[in-house]
């Protein structure tokens, strides 16, 4: 009868060993893929947090055009507008 005992003893570590470790071999992917997931998360909001610094950049460049008649003057010498009949002299290095 001890024979049996130890032996339901083993089977039952044993059988708890398998369990454990067919649960790792079934979760080590999943756990893997949902790090990667959450790194992939976050570089999208950095993108986002990114682009929404980039449009509010751009609005305030457009409210500056609105309301800033000097701001588009030199904006527009920068990229060599000139006014009807005025005559521009450019040094190009």
């Amino acid at each position: 009868m001890k024979f049996f005992d130890k032996f339901g003893v083993v089977f039952c570590a044993l059988g708890v060993s398998c369990v454990v470790c067919a649960g790792y071999v079934i979760c080590k992917p999943k756990i893997d893929r949902v790090g990667a997931l959450k790194e992939r998360r976050d570089a999208i909001r950095e993108r986002i947090a990114a682009k929404r610094a980039e449009i509010d950049r751009l609005k305030e460049y457009s409210e500056r055009f609105a309301k800033d008649p000097v701001f588009v003057e030199a904006v527009a010498r920068r990229n060599r507008r000139v006014y009807p009949g005025e005559i521009v002299f450019i040094h190009e290095d």
